[in-house]
Formats: structure tokens, C-alpha cells, sequence
């Protein structure tokens, strides 16, 4: 398999091919799409989130989960390289993601807090 960090350092450079990555994080899934130099989708997946709804009008996600999710879709498009023959280099990732949802975490062990409130939860309202 092909990870982040293995497209990111390759040096072949006879067969290197510079890839620009793109993290979608949405509400429902997170999905890592690689382009090439034409702007052409070459590989993308895409991992489930999950969403808890802990009582009417809340909805929360699990900010491990979030992550793990942009994670394995990363490595899902680097999969689907592997039978290529070239060696990808990524030059570049873009993050679009969920620009409303609220999440906190502690600023020394970087760990959340608490749920990523979505942006549909009726809490956020008056933010």
C-alpha cells in the first residue's frame, strides 16, 4: 500500500508523478481525492463518519473518528495507485471541511474535549 507520508517523501524521480491531494471532511464523509498536473482525478475514496444524536436537536461526532475517517480515505486513494507504474509524489494537499461544526480540545496533549458539535445542532444556533 501507498501512504501519505510515502507519496509525500518519494525521490524517484524517473517515474515520480507530483499528485495535488484534497480533503472533503463533510457532516457524512470524509473523502481524499489526488489530481495530477491537468487538474484530472486520478484516485479518490471516501470513509462513512458517523453522526450521535444524544437528544432532540443535537448532533455530535466523535472527533477520532473524523479523523480516522480522513485518514483511511487517504490511504484508500493510495491504494488505488498501487497497481500504477509510477511513484506518486504529493506536492500539495487541500482541506475543505465542516466550517461550522464546533470542536475543543486541550491545547497540550491536542486531544478533543468533548464531541465535535455539528453544524446542524440546535446549540450552535445563536453562534
Amino acid at each position: 500500500t501507498t501512504s501519505i507520508a510515502e507519496m509525500r517523501s518519494s525521490t524517484n524521480a524517473h517515474h515520480a508523478v507530483e499528485l495535488i491531494g484534497s480533503i472533503d471532511e463533510g457532516t457524512e464523509k470524509a473523502r481524499f481525492t489526488l489530481y495530477n498536473h491537468k487538474a484530472t482525478v486520478v484516485a479518490s475514496h471516501s470513509v462513512q463518519t458517523k453522526q450521535m444524536f444524544p437528544q432532540a436537536g443535537w448532533c455530535e461526532q466523535d472527533p477520532e473518528d473524523i479523523l480516522d475517517a480522513v485518514i483511511k480515505a487517504a490511504e484508500g486513494a493510495g491504494k488505488q495507485l498501487a497497481y500504477k507504474r509510477y511513484t506518486p509524489r504529493l506536492a500539495a494537499v487541500g482541506i475543505a471541511n465542516q466550517r461550522e461544526t464546533v470542536l475543543v480540545w486541550d491545547k497540550k496533549t491536542g486531544k478533543p474535549l468533548h464531541p465535535a458539535i455539528v453544524w446542524t445542532d440546535t446549540r450552535t444556533e445563536s453562534i
